[in-house]
C-alpha cells in the first residue's frame, strides 16, 4: 500500500470516527479514539442480552413449572454443572488466545441451544420434564459464563478512568438488548412458539461473535495494542484463578460481594416462586408476568443508564454505587416480612434489578479495571461463575434445611453493603497507585 493510499485510508477512518463521536457525545463524554471501540462494545452487549432475554422468560417459567419446592435441587445441580463448565472453559482458554476462545464459546452455546430445539420437538411427553430441567440448568450456566467473558473483554479494552465514563453507556447496550429480547418473547411466545424463539436466540449469538471480532480489530482499540504486546495464552492451569484469589484480599472482597448478591437473589427467587405459584396457575400468565417484569426493569434501567448512571458514579463514587442494591435489598426483605404479596414481591424485584443493572453492575465491573490482564480472565471467570452459583447453592441449602430465609437475608444484606463500601475505597486506592 502506497503512502498516499495509507493517508487516504487514515483520513477516511478519522472522518468516520468523527461522525461516530458526534452521534455518541450527547450520551457519553468521549475522548479521541474511543468512538469505534465504544460502538462495537455497545453492539456486542446489545446482541448478547437480546439473545439471552429471549430465552430467560422461558427458563424462568420452566423453573416454576417444576414446582417451587424443587427449585433448591435445581440450584444445586446448576452449581455442579457450573463447576464443570468453568474448568472446561479454563482448559479451552489455556490452549488458545482470546481471538480463538471467544468465537468457540459463543458458537458452542449456539449449537447447544439448537440441539435443545431438536430435542424438544422430538421428545416424548414423559421426557419433557427432564428436558425442561436440563434447559433451565444450561441457560443458567451459559449466561454467567458469557457475561463474564464479555465484561472481561471490556475490562481489557478500557482503562479505569475510561470505564467510569463509558461503562454506563455500554451497559445501556445490555439494557436495550434486554428490552428487545423480553419484548419479542412477550409479543411472540404465543404466536410463534417457544421453540422458534430459542432458534432465533441461538442465531443472534453469531452477531455477538462478529461484533467482538470487530472490537478486537478496530483501529486504535486498546485491546489490539495489548494483545500485540502479549500474545501468549491467557490461562495456564484451571486452578490458577483460585490461587490468585487466595493471595489477594481485594479479590476475596469481590468474592464476598458476589456471594452475598447471589445468596440474596436466590432467597428472593424462592420467595417469589412460592408467591407466584400460589397466585397464577396458567403457564402463559407466568411467562407474560416474567416478560413484563423484564420489560419494566429494562426501560427503567435504560433511562437511568443514558442520563443518570455515569454522572452518579462519578459524583457518588464506586463505594456508594456498590452499596445501593444491598440497601434496597435490606428494605425489600423487610417489606416482604410485613406483606408477602404478589405486588410487594414484584415491586421489590423490579427495584432491585434495575438499580443493579443501571448502577451496581457497572461499578462491579469497574473493580476489575485495576487488576492485571491475567486476573481479569483467570480470577474473574471463577468468581462470576462458580462463586456466583455458590451463593445460589448456599441459599438452596438453607431453604432445604428449613432456615428462616428472610431474617437471614436481612443480615446478609447488611454485611453486603459494608463490603461494597470497602471495595469502593480500595478500588480508588489501587487506581491511584496504577496512575502514579
Amino acid at each position: 500500500m502506497s503512502q498516499e493510499t495509507r493517508a487516504r485510508a487514515g483520513a477516511a477512518a478519522g472522518a468516520e470516527e468523527s461522525r461516530l463521536a458526534r452521534l455518541l457525545r450527547p450520551f457519553v463524554a468521549l475522548e479521541p479514539g474511543e468512538a469505534a471501540p465504544l460502538l462495537w462494545s455497545f453492539l456486542c452487549a446489545f446482541f448478547l442480552f437480546f439473545s439471552y432475554f429471549i430465552v430467560r422468560p422461558l427458563r424462568d417459567e420452566m423453573g416454576i413449572s417444576q414446582g417451587a419446592k424443587n427449585l433448591p435441587d435445581l440450584f444445586l445441580v446448576t452449581l455442579a454443572t457450573t463447576a464443570v463448565a468453568h474448568f472446561l472453559f479454563a482448559a479451552l482458554v489455556s490452549r488458545s488466545s482470546r481471538r480463538t476462545f471467544l468465537p468457540v464459546l459463543f458458537r458452542s452455546v449456539l449449537a447447544v441451544l439448537l440441539l435443545f430445539c431438536v430435542l424438544f420437538r422430538a421428545a416424548a411427553p414423559a421426557l419433557e420434564v427432564w428436558l425442561a430441567r436440563a434447559f433451565y440448568v444450561w441457560v443458567s450456566v451459559y449466561n454467567l459464563l458469557a457475561v463474564s467473558v464479555f465484561w472481561g473483554l471490556m475490562a481489557d479494552s478500557f482503562r479505569s478512568g475510561q470505564s467510569k465514563r463509558l461503562y454506563a453507556f455500554i451497559s445501556a447496550g445490555l439494557t436495550i438488548g434486554s428490552i428487545a429480547g423480553a419484548g419479542v418473547t412477550s409479543l411472540c411466545a404465543g404466536a410463534f412458539g417457544a421453540n422458534n424463539l430459542v432458534i432465533a436466540a441461538a442465531l443472534i449469538l453469531e452477531l455477538v461473535v462478529q461484533c467482538a471480532r470487530r472490537l478486537m480489530r478496530c483501529s486504535g482499540c486498546p485491546v489490539r495494542e495489548r494483545e500485540a504486546a502479549t500474545p501468549q495464552p491467557l490461562l495456564r492451569g484451571t486452578l490458577e484463578g483460585v490461587q490468585r484469589i487466595a493471595r489477594r484480599p481485594y479479590l476475596i472482597g469481590i468474592c464476598l460481594f458476589i456471594l452475598f448478591y447471589s445468596f440474596t437473589s436466590s432467597a428472593l427467587y424462592f420467595e417469589q416462586a412460592n408467591i407466584i405459584e400460589a397466585a397464577l396457575a396458567v403457564k402463559e400468565e407466568r411467562v407474560a408476568l416474567f416478560a413484563n417484569r423484564d420489560l419494566a426493569v429494562q426501560f427503567l434501567t435504560l433511562v437511568v443508564q443514558l442520563f443518570l448512571a455515569g454522572r452518579f458514579i462519578r459524583w457518588a463514587g464506586i463505594g456508594l454505587g456498590l452499596a445501593l442494591v444491598p440497601l434496597i435489598t435490606l428494605g425489600g426483605f423487610g417489606a416482604l416480612l410485613a406483606a408477602p404479596t404478589l405486588a410487594v414481591v414484584m415491586t421489590f424485584d423490579v427495584l432491585r434489578r434495575f438499580s443493579n443493572y443501571a448502577v451496581a453492575h457497572p461499578c462491579r465491573e469497574i473493580l476489575y479495571t485495576v487488576l492485571d490482564r491475567a486476573e481479569k480472565y483467570k480470577a474473574k471467570s471463577f468468581i462470576d461463575t462458580f462463586v456466583y452459583r455458590g451463593g445460589d447453592a448456599a441459599a438452596a441449602v438453607c431453604k432445604l434445611a428449613g432456615a428462616a430465609a428472610l431474617p437471614l437475608a436481612l443480615a446478609v444484606s447488611a454485611a453486603w453493603a459494608a463490603v461494597g463500601f470497602l471495595l469502593g475505597r480500595r478500588q480508588r486506592q489501587l487506581a491511584g497507585e496504577r496512575a502514579a
